[in-house]
């Protein structure tokens, strides 16, 4: 059961696209009541925003500390580190947590809260559950069925919550592993 200030969960692909489609829609209104709504909900909101689910690129570039961090858990290559950062199996008590009440990833001076654990987090790309990340500038997966998942959760063990690892599922699937995070840009 979903508990205030934890991280979204049960929720598919298909529904995050949808939500992500109406929030979108709301943005570019020009009722300044929904305005200041948004500016309620979503710190740093201006109209006209664009919020999207992160490709997996961008969702690498950040966990890999803008492209800085080559370690197996971001500036590490053991786990030793994951604990203070991440709810995860061994410290979870199988359930979900409130978000950014551990460490968080500190990037360009910014925090990211959750990066692993928690939850896994859909992504923009599609995945055929064997390729590997697309090459290229911010590249999309477009083959396969299933929908990117990066991150691990609060039932994940370590080996799992490696900063490169790589999860999917069917984009209709619901569970309370799986959550997401928004991207915003500016047009």
């Amino acid at each position: 059961r979903m508990q205030p200030d934890h991280p979204v969960e049960q929720v598919s692909w298909n529904d995050v696209v949808e939500y992500i489609n109406g929030l979108n829609k709301l943005s570019q209104s020009n009722d300044h009541r929904v305005q200041e709504v948004l500016k309620r909900l979503i710190p740093g909101h201006q109209r006209g925003d664009i919020y999207d689910l992160p490709t997996e690129a961008q969702w690498e570039f950040v966990m890999r500390n803008r492209g800085q961090a080559e370690k197996q858990y971001f500036d590490r290559d053991d786990a030793k580190d994951l604990a203070p950062h991440a709810w995860h199996y061994s410290n979870s008590n199988s359930q979900t947590h409130e978000v950014a009440t551990r460490q968080p990833r500190m990037i360009d001076g910014k925090p990211f809260y959750d990066l692993e654990g928690n939850v896994w987090e859909w992504n923009k790309d599609s995945w055929d559950g064997s390729s590997p990340l697309p090459g290229g500038k911010d590249p999309i997966g477009t083959s396969g069925s299933f929908r990117v998942l990066r991150g691990g959760s609060w039932s994940t063990e370590d080996p799992y919550l490696l900063s490169g690892h790589r999860g999917g599922y069917d984009p209709g699937v619901r569970g309370n592993l799986v959550g997401f995070r928004l991207v915003r840009t500016r047009p």
